[in-house]
């Protein structure tokens, strides 16, 4: 998970991306996989993929976060991340 986690923050290749979106949300679907990606600082980097322009990227980082929203830990990080984010756009 962490070198997946890695991976994403050290690629802007599309197909790479996708295809680390889709094996993170599978792992997802194992809660104890929920905490080891949230522990590894992957919900804001999968969070960040959805600023990318190609849709089939952000839709696979929204199943990610989908399924790692299972955890309620991770729907408070998510929340929080979200509210930092749009403060900041309203910010600029």
């Amino acid at each position: 998970l962490q070198k997946l986690i890695h991976l994403l923050q050290a690629t802007d290749d599309p197909l790479i991306q996708e295809q680390a979106l889709i094996t993170l949300s599978n792992s997802a679907a194992f809660s104890v996989n929920q905490d080891i990606i949230r522990n590894l600082g992957g919900l804001s980097i999968i969070g960040g993929m959805l600023s990318e322009c190609l849709p089939k990227v952000k839709e696979k980082a929204l199943n990610a976060l989908n399924n790692l929203s299972m955890n309620i830990k991770n729907q408070e990080e998510i929340q929080v991340s979200f509210l930092k984010e749009k403060n900041q756009s309203i910010e600029t």
